[in-house]
């Protein structure tokens, strides 16, 4: 996690940014300390890195790479105003012993906000900011023995996969919103083999997509008396970690944590 001292709206490079609409500072703190809490409550690892000066997004830790067993492949972000966040990521990832390996200039990939991990595959969120070409990157430099699924985002609104679409490993269901996706992507979504909930525009808008799970609790970012009710007929438990601040810039919970396992 990445500490929002740094955050505000600094650009617009994606439909929720409106450099007149700004973060409250004093409430993005506890939103973001909440967040943290939850983690602590939840009994993670929590490491940090320390945030850059200027570098507002870098709060969004979700779009540093994507690792596996010590390997990490760093981000090559399509938005020039978050290039420089990669030389914090990459000294950070060394100093911490992994190895790290970059992408081609020409070939984008904004990290794990574009990986879904299922049990019987990786979905890799492409299109809008990240390229089809990381895909063998990924499977090559990360030895993943699952095969990653390419899935084709269409709408600017949902601009990484982990907007639109959530699997939720304790009960092996898949939540997402048909309307970002392609076509034949959403042939792919809906032949896979894990039970799937689709959600409305609402909720989407919502970031219901962008949570996060461990064991049997559920992270949402907002309450949605449907879908909490059909996790607590599953016996999972849902806590709520408000977002909106973050949700200015885009993000939610999700896109402000880096898993590193």
């Amino acid at each position: 996690m990445c500490p929002p001292a740094e955050y505000k709206v600094l650009w617009e490079i994606n439909p929720w940014m409106n450099k007149k609409n700004q973060p409250d500072k004093e409430k993005s703190w506890n939103q973001w300390h909440s967040l943290f809490k939850v983690y602590q409550k939840l009994r993670f690892k929590i490491f940090l890195i320390p945030p850059a000066k200027n570098l507002a997004d870098m709060v969004f830790t979700a779009n540093a790479g994507w690792g596996r067993k010590g390997s990490f492949l760093l981000s090559n972000f399509r938005c020039q105003q978050r290039r420089r966040e990669t030389e914090f990521y990459k000294k950070w990832f060394k100093e911490h012993g992994f190895k790290t390996f970059s992408l081609p200039k020409n070939i984008y990939f904004e990290g794990q906000a574009d990986i879904v991990t299922l049990k019987e595959a990786y979905l890799f969120g492409q299109g809008i900011r990240s390229s089809l070409l990381a895909k063998d990157f990924l499977q090559k430099k990360l030895f993943l023995q699952k095969p990653v699924i390419p899935i084709k985002i269409i709408n600017e609104r949902f601009f990484h996969l982990d907007t639109c679409l959530f699997y939720i490993a304790p009960i092996d269901t898949i939540l997402y919103f048909p309307g970002a996706f392609d076509r034949e992507s959403l042939v792919k979504i809906r032949k896979l083999k894990a039970d799937k909930i689709e959600v409305s525009q609402k909720e989407a808008s919502d970031f219901i997509c962008n949570g996060i799970y461990y064991e049997d609790t559920v992270v949402l970012n907002k309450n949605s008396n449907r879908l909490v009710s059909f996790l607590k007929k599953k016996d999972l438990e849902t806590i709520i970690v408000e977002s909106s601040e973050f949700k200015k810039a885009g993000g939610g919970i999700r896109c402000l944590t880096l898993f590193l396992d």
